[in-house]
């Protein structure tokens, strides 16, 4: 795919917000509602007093949360698809309600049986703070760690998903440190004999791939079923077909590299025949010496977006109002095309371009 990286001078620009793991729908959608788009009545049906108490902990009102605790409110309630009271904190930001519903006995290693779709998910607060880091801060993982006393190896029936492998995703980095800091096991193989390490150059994050073949983690796999079968031929994939393999624009680029670099260095051999239809790869001749996730968080926050339309890469600012975990929620925007022209606008929530 031709690769081309406009710059676009924007007054505002727009930023899209993700649903709920995989359970946005539009509140005008006739299927399924997703939790961010429900009410407190519909997302607790039928129970008052989990009603009563999400909405005071959304405001964080400590007397009434305290009121409502003492006259019988369950911090632990469930509502739909199977989650508890503290869910509605991931949608509606309160780090002193949500710090409060834990000091009440919210429970972070609680497994939610999540039936949403006709399907099960078993998950946890505790994993619901660490998939919203990104989008919430990671001051609610936090708590959950110190306050809750969460278990940052904690892992379901399942046996699928640990926490830390959900804090791989590219842009959730401070999540996995946290984590790692916590005590996580990371040199371990998960139900299909994958090493984390391959998970993360699954999920495209080579700087937490290279964090971890840093501190010497074994990244052989013993999966021997259909689909990819190890870190080798994860790159060799992204060789022959990824951008990540040949822009430097692309986050992630140099961490890619030193990672291939690393295990060239021990042997491993890779192919760098691309597709026919792609670029050819040309490897860098000097590679990057930082030090994998050595950033402070709020150097890794970044001052642009993107986003791939058909065969262009578009990359415009983000306004700094809108650059924090808890004003990315306060946040209204839109595309617009006229003439070849495309706009992103940020707005913020009850305002116009008029205003």
């Amino acid at each position: 795919m031709a690769f081309v990286k406009l710059w676009i001078t924007l007054g505002v620009a727009l930023l899209f917000l993700a649903g709920c793991a995989g359970m946005g729908q539009s509140s005008k959608s006739s299927q399924p509602k997703g939790l961010m788009y429900m009410s407190v009545a519909e997302m607790f049906p039928g129970n008052p007093q989990a009603q009563a108490l999400a909405l005071a902990a959304g405001r964080g009102d400590i007397e009434e949360i305290d009121r409502l605790v003492a006259a019988g409110a369950d911090v632990n309630g469930i509502g739909t698809y199977g989650v508890a009271v503290p869910e509605w904190l991931f949608h509606h930001p309160n780090k002193a309600g949500f710090r409060r519903l834990l000091e009440h006995g919210a429970d972070p290693n609680k497994i939610w049986f999540i039936h949403y779709a006709g399907t099960e998910e078993q998950s946890s607060l505790l994993h619901r703070a660490v998939e919203d880091a990104p989008y919430i801060g990671t001051d609610y993982l936090r708590m959950c760690l110190e306050i809750g006393k969460g278990d940052p190896n904690l892992l379901p029936p399942d046996k699928k998903h640990r926490p830390i492998e959900i804090s791989l995703r590219i842009g959730n980095e401070d999540a996995f440190l946290m984590l790692f800091n916590a005590g996580s096991n990371y040199d371990y193989k998960d139900l299909l004999g994958h090493p984390l390490v391959f998970n993360a150059a699954l999920y495209g994050n080579f700087e937490i791939a290279l964090f971890l073949l840093n501190l010497g983690v074994d990244y052989s796999s013993t999966y021997f079923g259909k689909g990819i079968k190890d870190i080798k031929q994860i790159i060799n994939n992204d060789l022959k077909c990824d951008v990540v393999a040949r822009y430097d624009t692309v986050r992630n680029y140099k961490w890619f590299w030193r990672c291939v670099d690393f295990l060239e260095k021990r042997g491993m051999v890779f192919d760098y025949t691309p597709d026919k239809h792609r670029t050819p790869v040309v490897r860098p001749t000097v590679l990057d010496t930082t030090p994998p996730l050595s950033k402070k968080p709020i150097e890794r926050m970044s001052l642009t977006d993107s986003v791939l339309m058909h065969e262009l890469h578009l990359t415009y600012p983000i306004p700094f109002w809108a650059q924090t975990p808890e004003t990315k929620f306060d946040v209204l925007g839109r595309q617009t095309q006229t003439n070849g022209m495309i706009s992103y606008e940020y707005l913020p929530t009850g305002q116009t371009l008029d205003d």
